[in-house]
């Protein structure tokens, strides 16, 4: 499509087009070279796992695709990343991740984009196992696959349900799913309306719930992907703003349900956010029985009234 009806976000489509780009190596493919897949990771200042990931992409054994590295910061040092030609880097001028992701969509040259968080890691054979599955399901646009999480060491702690992503799933919140997973057309991508800013953490479920409502993704049964959980991403602040948007997300999919008369859905959705509230309740009583132990009465009983 063409590049001004990419997304319905003005907003992000002007820092699309004024964004300034850094290419950390002389790109030596020529303007016409169009890669298999566009692998996006957006990044922040103290991306301290970012090498990793990069270098997770860039070991992959399906090699051709490209990788654009989106900051939201200027002058982030990324003289630690391996000098490799399918490698690109953009500064990012609105802060978010939905604004890096779209961003980096917007400037992608492949057939497929593919999502890393920058605390993430790719198994080599990942894009060659989704790639594979989607020329077998001929007409799917979107595949996923199962995850593990690691701790900051890198040492596997647990593993996902192992269940396919799909709709009713998503809105019950009977599994969990990770964003770094998806591979999708980016025709579709661009159609969807990419990632919604106003989402700061439950963008990806807004945006799979808008992908399933149109059919089912593909699914590798295969730890493909693992998430690392660390200090920085689990803290009680971030949880409490994700519990909040994913209701939000869910809230938004039960009116769609309702105008299209999906009562069913409704109904999964309406079970869905009943789930994230008593997550969101235990939340705010973990975080409390914290407080009061170190003797922080006020902020304990703060705790659980937003319980």
């Amino acid at each position: 499509p063409p590049r001004s009806t990419l997304f319905p976000y003005t907003t992000l489509f002007r820092s699309g087009m004024s964004a300034k780009v850094r290419v950390v190596v002389p790109l030596e493919r020529s303007a016409e070279s169009t890669p298999l897949v566009s692998v996006i990771i957006p990044t922040v200042p103290r991306g301290a796992y970012l090498t990793e990931a990069v270098a997770s992409v860039l070991a992959q054994t399906m090699s051709d695709l490209e990788l654009l590295v989106i900051t939201n910061a200027p002058g982030v040092d990324c003289s630690s990343l391996p000098a490799d030609p399918r490698l690109r880097v953009f500064d990012q001028p609105l802060p978010g991740k939905a604004y890096a992701v779209n961003l980096g969509a917007y400037h992608a040259r492949g057939k497929w984009l593919g999502f890393l968080d920058h605390d993430d890691v790719w198994e080599p054979d990942k894009l060659e196992h989704q790639l594979r599955l989607l020329r077998d399901w001929e007409g799917i646009p979107a595949c996923m696959t199962q995850f593990c999480w690691i701790d900051r060491d890198g040492h596997v702690t647990s593993r996902g349900s192992g269940q396919p992503v799909t709709l009713s799933n998503l809105h019950s919140r009977k599994l969990s799913f990770v964003f770094s997973s998806l591979l999708v057309d980016r025709a579709l991508f661009v159609t969807l309306g990419g990632l919604d800013p106003s989402y700061r953490q439950a963008g990806d479920l807004a945006f799979l719930l808008r992908l399933h409502s149109l059919g089912q993704s593909a699914f590798v049964p295969k730890d493909c992907v693992a998430y690392r959980s660390h200090a920085e991403n689990m803290t009680h602040t971030r949880l409490t703003e994700q519990r909040r948007e994913q209701a939000r997300a869910l809230s938004d999919a039960r009116r769609a349900a309702a105008r299209r008369h999906d009562w069913n859905l409704w109904r999964l959705s309406w079970r869905g956010s009943l789930v994230v509230r008593r997550w969101s309740a235990s939340d705010h009583m973990r975080a409390a029985a914290t407080d009061w132990t170190a003797n922080r009465r006020n902020a304990a009983m703060g705790h659980i009234l937003d319980a």
